[in-house]
């Protein structure tokens, strides 16, 4: 039976309308095989319309955004999300100051003028506004004739609130402190004219100061001007269309009148938003509002009253265990500190009728910092019992002198019971949060099992991990939580080693595409030793077999074994070019402890036939290949299929293994890179292009693959853009910490 590469690479070149009947013929009876196939042509399919499309262009009316495009002086590296109008990217802004903003355009077909009015209102709508909690913007224009303007603006790296409380174990102070940082932000933006009309969690993101968390508001992409008009075209929301999201919406908002709205609104979106950081949900819930129907929506906007808070938890059955934990507290104290103020003032802010609210959200924010101090709060009843008991709360020494003298002499005959409780209540609470922080941590590796060592989200792993170690190092802890945390932090050091290893390795394959003559060679191999050296394998001082039978013993093997299989190839080179002499001998040495650190039979048929000393057999690979399962394996291995197929002269089975490994691997730097670099030798420039340019996305910082773009495009004739690609390269060997291999990464 064929192949599955092989499969894969005859049913794409077929007739569309023919695919079908040709898998099912050649699959047989094997579903599973089928299955693959038919993903591996749609993912195909759909990579071939990326393909098509020159990603150098910026927009028109019928073409998509994509990274790797330009737009002014923008380069799109990867697509961040959607929101109901505008795709937002991540960028690189390359003058007058280089850094990576965030950018958001409007979505194609997303280009009627009420759209691209609104666009516009949360352009000038952000420029008008300088709070350190609302994300800034930097510029904005607009691209395909001025028909689909587009902002950039700061780029915030961050998670929702709510993610964030309930990942660090916020207790409710916690939360309410954060929360007031909210309310002053939008307050800000109220006092320049402009309402949100779209407060929620994914868009009041936090993120990390100097390690202080900082709460960012993002996406005024419904803001509505107070005062002035925000644009020469209509602003106006099509009649009987509610602007915002239902969960946090407001009654007004709702209306299909021409009830105006106002700063009043964000009050009550902003206490949906408190609510659900008190109880882990909204008012209405989400399964209600999707269950019903549009007049239905409205009316549960505009007509059903709320559950207190309070009552909301001590309703919550099994999930209140949950819920305390994620806020640091036994589940039956945590009603209990809801209940009364925070009730209130949650209760007001959600009042249907809007005269009843807070007036603004800086009322709202200064609400909760009177609860915060035992202060009587406004949301309260005034009642006389209320202020007398608040009194007693915040002035216990000065009521009476007898009351105080009893107060002591309790105090004294209990303080050793209310210590030893106080003590074990605070190793309660601080071994909740840590195994929160371990649990939130270990969850965020796991997901980054197979991702590249460039991932935005190393960011976030890191983050957690220096929580726990944190935690670990400043709280009240008996031994098997800090057990716990010391095994977590191993494990997590480990996986930081092995990414970093993944890093360099990832930087010197991309330099041996570009290496000329004997000295990069020489320096490649140096670099090797070094690597290698700092893993604890000394190649200068142990022998092969030695290091082979280390090697297999480490849980790194494979890519140790790869790293191994560069370095003798950099010999290699050097010793063609007319370096230091690599005998036979040393090659079949340092090829066999290769095969002893990872013994996969592709693997060492692969090696066979790069390292034969005599004519390579390809019916051995053949064999080999026909008996293992590709999809399973690795990147590098799947790449190293392709080299020995090419060095057999087998270009055709080479191409098709390169296509497949990229079908299985599409976010692959390295798959990507050697595929461009192929499409190189070949003279196939165009598309050369394309595939560096899917590179710069995934590592846009690595000035080798700048100079390998720069050099597809003179050889394509497009001068200019090999100029640009040339600065990029050079500025980053200047002021890049990703590019620590300058030397190597030079043509």
């Amino acid at each position: 039976m064929k192949s599955e590469e092989t499969i894969f690479a005859e049913a794409i070149a077929l007739p569309r309308a023919q695919r079908g009947s040709f898998i099912e013929d050649v699959c047989e009876a094997d579903d599973e095989l089928r299955r693959r196939i038919e993903k591996l042509v749609a993912a195909h399919d759909e990579q071939d319309s990326f393909l098509d499309a020159d990603p150098r262009e910026t927009v028109d009316a019928a073409i998509k955004v994509d990274a790797g495009q330009d737009i002014g002086p923008y380069r799109l590296l990867q697509k961040l999300g959607e929101g109901g109008f505008g795709v937002v990217f991540m960028a690189e802004q390359r003058q007058p100051v280089r850094r990576q903003v965030a950018l958001k355009v409007i979505k194609p077909g997303m280009d009627s003028k009420a759209v691209v009015a609104r666009f516009e209102a949360e352009r000038q709508a952000l420029a008008m506004m300088d709070h350190p909690n609302i994300a800034r913007v930097f510029d904005g224009g607009a691209i395909a004739g001025g028909e689909r303007p587009y902002f950039v603006m700061e780029l915030v790296k961050g998670v929702p609130i709510t993610e964030f409380c309930d990942a660090n174990a916020l207790s409710t102070t916690e939360r309410l402190e954060l929360f007031v940082s909210v309310c002053n932000a939008v307050h800000h933006a109220h006092q320049k004219g402009v309402i949100h009309r779209d407060i929620k969690p994914t868009n009041v993101m936090v993120t990390l100061h100097d390690g202080r968390p900082v709460v960012k508001v993002i996406d005024f992409g419904v803001a509505k001007a107070l005062h002035q008009r925000l644009t020469e075209k209509t602003l106006f929301t099509q009649y009987g269309m509610m602007v915002g999201t239902p969960q946090y919406m407001s009654p007004e908002q709702a209306e299909i009148s021409g009830l105006d709205v106002d700063t009043r609104s964000d009050v009550y979106s902003l206490a949906v938003l408190l609510y659900e950081l008190m109880t882990g949900t909204t008012p209405l819930q989400a399964e209600s509002l999707r269950e019903a129907g549009y007049r239905e929506l409205q009316r549960l906007i505009r007509e059903e009253e709320p559950v207190k808070p309070s009552k909301r938890l001590s309703s919550s059955g099994q999930k209140l265990t949950v819920l305390a934990k994620h806020r640091s507290i036994s589940p039956d104290r945590l009603p209990r500190q809801v209940q009364g103020d925070l009730d209130w003032i949650v209760m007001k802010g959600l009042e249907k009728d809007r005269r009843r609210r807070y007036d603004s959200a800086s009322d709202l924010a200064t609400d909760i910092r009177r609860a915060l101090a035992n202060e009587p709060v406004h949301a309260g009843p005034p009642s006389s019992v209320y202020r007398a008991k608040k009194f007693l709360v915040r002035h216990r020494r000065g009521v009476t002198s007898a009351a105080v003298l009893t107060i002591l002499i309790a105090a004294l005959a209990s303080a050793f019971w209310f210590t030893h409780r106080q003590t074990l209540a605070a190793r309660r609470q601080d071994e909740t949060r840590l195994a929160s922080a371990v649990d939130q941590a270990n969850n965020t590796l796991t997901a980054l099992t197979a991702a590249s060592p460039a991932d935005d989200r190393w960011t976030s792993a890191a983050y957690l991990a220096s929580q726990v170690q944190l935690l670990a190092t400043e709280s009240n802890l008996d031994q098997a939580s800090l057990g716990e945390a010391d095994a977590f932090l191993r494990h997590y050091q480990s996986v930081e080693q092995d990414r970093q290893f993944a890093m360099a390795m990832e930087n010197l394959l991309i330099a041996r595409g570009t290496q000329r003559d004997l000295p990069s060679w020489m320096t490649m191999e140096e670099e090797l030793r070094r690597i290698l050296r700092e893993r604890g394998y000394d190649v200068g001082r142990e022998t092969a077999a030695q290091v082979g039978l280390r090697m297999r013993d480490d849980p790194s093997h494979i890519q140790l074994a790869d790293a191994l299989e560069l370095w003798i190839a950099a010999r290699q080179h050097a010793a063609d070019l007319g370096g230091p002499e690599l005998t036979e001998s040393q090659r079949q040495s340092w090829t066999d402890a290769m095969s002893i650190a990872d013994p996969d039979p592709l693997r060492v048929a692969i090696r066979n036939v790069i390292y034969s000393p005599g004519p390579p057999d390809e019916s051995e690979l053949e064999e080999v290949v026909r008996q293992s399962n590709l999809a399973k394996k690795c990147p590098r291995k799947l790449s190293w299929l392709a080299e020995s197929y090419r060095s057999l002269g087998n270009v055709k089975r080479s191409e098709e293994v390169q296509r497949y490994a990229l079908m299985q691997h599409p976010a692959d730097l390295m798959l990507n890179f050697e595929y461009a670099t192929t499409l190189m030798n070949e003279k196939r420039y165009d598309h050369a292009i394309r595939y560096y340019m899917r590179c710069t996305s995934l590592r846009p910082n690595v000035p080798g693959i700048w100079r390998n773009l720069a050099d597809a495009f003179i050889a394509n004739g497009e001068t200019d853009a090999a100029e640009d690609a040339r600065k990029i390269a050079k500025d980053l060997e200047q002021t890049s910490p990703d590019s620590n291999n300058t030397s190597l990464a030079k043509s």
